[in-house]
């Protein structure tokens, strides 16, 4: 199950944060729905917990990512998305 996301950009975005989705066969896994790097910042770490709790990825599932915002002066550069995940019996 997915405990952490980090996204790393490596050149801050101005006028406005990144926004990020992951979503799990359509479903977010993020609590606030998109996990974002503040203007100005090249890295944020964020709890992966939605509304039911640690969702769990599955063998075979589909995961996906959309960026649906960025910085309006200047986007930022070379996004990463990391997820840490724990291993469930």
């Amino acid at each position: 199950k997915p405990v952490a996301a980090r996204l790393l950009v490596s050149e801050a975005p101005t006028g406005g944060p990144v926004k990020v989705n992951v979503k799990d066969d359509g479903t977010t896994i993020f609590t606030e729905g998109l996990a974002q790097v503040d203007q100005n910042s090249t890295e944020k770490e964020v709890d992966v917990f939605n509304k039911l709790g640690a969702p769990t990825i599955k063998a075979g599932t589909i995961l996906t990512l959309s960026i649906d915002a960025v910085g309006t002066t200047y986007g930022g550069r070379d996004l990463t998305v990391e997820l840490d995940l724990d291993e469930v019996d």
